[in-house]
């Protein structure tokens, strides 16, 4: 009796070991066959398409106008696949199976919105819509002066740009402009008391000797003119003036 009870105690214990371990092996089995089907769908997954490419998506994209391609993204961005292969489909007219590629490499590859191009048709802007020529009918604009400029037409103030116009103007001598900072000439006559004084930029000692020289020979008119044509005084001013010419003693 002595040795009975040893004996039962290393039997259960063996029973123990034995159950403990037939126990585990079961789990481990079990832990192994999940991983495996776990595998096998992972490899399904990520095991990608070698027909959904850029290229394919650049493609897909060229066929499309630029009201359908947003279309087709707007159904992409709302996870919408399939009513997304059924817009392109309307929109191209390809298969089945090509519309499901071309939207899939069109999510997987995104494809900016193409632009609409310029069918040179009137109303339509192109890039070279503001260097079109535009036939303008010109106004008819009466001969004199005063009515070119109140028709509010630029003439050039050239008697060649009027006759390029179809005006013929008298040929006028041009008015000298006076330069920025030149020098104001100063023409002074006497005769008496009265001392009169003309200054101008447009007037200098050349000038002024032709205009003593016709008021000397008897032409106070001509004198007259060419002093207000180089100077700022007036037609009555100027005969004033040079009738004060006297001859040098």
């Amino acid at each position: 009796m002595e040795f009975l009870v040893p004996l039962l105690i290393v039997l259960i214990i063996c029973v123990i070991v034995v159950l403990g371990a037939w126990f585990l092996g079961r789990r481990s089995k079990s832990g192994n066959q999940a991983a495996g089907l776990g595998g096998a769908d992972s490899g399904v997954k990520m095991r990608a398409n070698p027909a959904i490419t850029r290229e394919l998506a650049a493609a897909s994209s060229a066929q499309l106008t630029p009201e359908q391609h947003r279309a087709v993204y707007s159904l992409i961005a709302r996870q919408q696949q399939i009513n997304a292969i059924k817009e392109f489909r309307r929109a191209t007219g390809c298969s089945l199976r090509e519309a499901a590629l071309a939207v899939a490499s069109l999510d997987q590859f995104p494809q900016a919105t193409p632009e609409p191009e310029w069918t040179g048709e009137l109303g339509a802007e192109g890039p070279d819509a503001d260097e079109k020529n535009e036939d303008v009918e010109l106004p008819v604009v009466p001969d004199s002066p005063a009515g070119i400029e109140s028709a509010g037409t630029v003439v050039p103030d050239s008697p060649a740009g009027l006759e390029s116009l179809g005006r013929i103007v008298p040929e006028m001598p041009a008015t000298p402009m006076p330069a920025r900072g030149a020098y104001r000439y100063r023409a002074i006559v006497s005769k008496g008391d009265e001392i009169r004084e003309v200054a101008s930029t447009r007037l200098n000692e050349e000038i002024f000797q032709q205009i003593r020289a016709l008021a000397l020979a008897g032409k106070l008119d001509d004198a007259a003119a060419l002093l207000a044509q180089h100077s700022d005084i007036g037609a009555i001013e100027a005969q004033e003036f040079v009738a004060m010419i006297e001859p040098e003693d």
